[in-house]
C-alpha cells in the first residue's frame, strides 16, 4: 500500500482494528494491524506516529507507562486471551495469567466483542457485586442511571452487562422503574451524550 493510499476510509479502518493500552495508548496489536493492510510492521509503526502527529490517533501517555504492563499482545497471547474469555474466565484470571492490568484485559476484551472475535459472555453476579453497583448507581429525575459512564470505567464489567443487571435489578425491585418521558425531556440529551461517551471510551471512535 502507497503512502497516497491512506484516505480517510483507510484511517477509519485502522482505527477500527487497532488495540490500545488504555493507559498509555501504546499499540497492542501492532503485527495484526500490519497484517490487515498488508503492509511491514515498521511501515505500520511510522504510519501510526504519522497520525498521532496530525491528532488522528491519540498521543502516547509516557506518565502513565508501565513496562511490565506495555508489552504489546502476540498473536499466540491474543489466541489464548481469546480462548480464556470464551471458556468463561474472568478478566482477572486473565490478566493474573498474562501479567496485565485488569483495566488493560477488561478493555480488551471490550475491542474483541466489538470487533466479532469473542463471543459476549456474561458472568454470574455476585452479591457483592450487586451491592457494589447498588451503591453507587446514580439516578436522575426520571430513574433513569446518569453515570453509567463512571460505573463501567471503576468495574470489571462491559456496559452491555451492567445495563442489563441494571435492568434486571429494577425487575426485581431494588432500583425504581423509570418514568415516562417526552421528546422534550432535558434528560434524553445527557443520556444520549453519556452513551456517546461510553462508547468513544470502549471503541476510541
Amino acid at each position: 500500500m502507497t503512502r497516497n493510499a491512506w484516505d480517510q476510509n483507510h484511517i477509519k479502518k485502522l482505527k477500527r482494528k487497532l488495540i490500545l493500552d488504555p493507559d498509555t495508548n501504546e499499540v497492542l496489536n501492532l503485527s495484526e494491524c500490519a497484517s490487515e493492510f498488508d503492509i511491514a510492521k515498521t511501515t505500520m509503526r511510522r504510519r501510526i506516529i504519522e497520525l498521532r502527529k496530525v491528532g488522528e490517533l491519540p498521543k502516547i501517555n509516557k506518565r502513565n507507562q508501565f513496562d511490565e504492563y506495555n508489552r504489546p499482545y502476540s498473536d499466540s497471547e491474543l489466541k489464548s486471551i481469546s480462548q480464556m474469555f470464551e471458556y468463561g474466565c474472568s478478566n482477572e484470571e486473565v490478566a493474573q495469567r498474562f501479567n496485565r492490568t485488569i483495566k488493560g484485559i477488561s478493555f480488551l476484551r471490550s475491542k474483541l466483542i466489538h470487533q466479532n472475535k469473542i463471543n459476549y459472555v456474561c458472568q454470574p453476579w455476585s452479591d457483592d457485586e450487586d451491592r457494589w453497583l447498588l451503591e453507587h448507581i446514580e439516578l436522575d429525575a426520571n430513574n433513569i442511571v446518569s453515570n453509567t459512564q463512571e460505573i463501567v470505567k471503576r468495574s470489571e464489567r462491559s456496559k452491555n452487562a451492567i445495563e442489563h443487571r441494571i435492568h434486571k435489578l429494577r425487575v426485581a425491585g431494588k432500583i425504581p422503574s423509570t418514568t415516562k418521558r417526552g421528546a422534550s425531556d432535558p434528560g434524553i440529551k445527557r443520556w444520549l451524550d453519556s452513551e456517546k461517551e461510553i462508547n468513544q471510551w470502549i471503541f476510541s471512535n
